[in-house]
């Protein structure tokens, strides 16, 4: 019921106009989990949001990926979009970058 919700919303505003080609929104399913969470790619201001996540900046977008990425004082954040295939990766690891805290892929459409 929450993924056919989710889905009908990113559909409306998509055929209703109010998303534009700076921002992108869609629905991204947990791979192992199937959980939903809506993504918000917003290329104007350079900000990606993950479901209940913090919005982080995006660095780097490249003809086959959108980087994105925040430092808090106990970890570093990461998302890697891949265009192609719209696969999502977040990722959590540790303020050195030495430990992986968090990894999980979601299939984004």
């Amino acid at each position: 019921m929450n993924k056919l919700f989710s889905l009908i919303l990113v559909l409306g505003l998509l055929l209703g106009g109010v998303a534009s080609a700076e921002k992108i929104l869609m629905v991204c399913t947990h791979q192992v989990k199937k959980y939903n969470y809506s993504l918000m790619i917003d290329i104007g201001s350079k900000k990606l949001k993950l479901g209940p996540f913090n919005e982080v900046n995006i660095n780097n977008i490249d003809s086959t990926h959108i980087f994105a990425r925040a430092h808090t004082t106990e970890s570093n954040i990461y998302f890697s979009y891949h265009k192609q295939s719209k696969e999502l990766l977040h990722a959590i690891y540790s303020i050195d970058n030495k430990k992986i805290l968090y990894n999980d892929y979601y299939d984004c459409n």
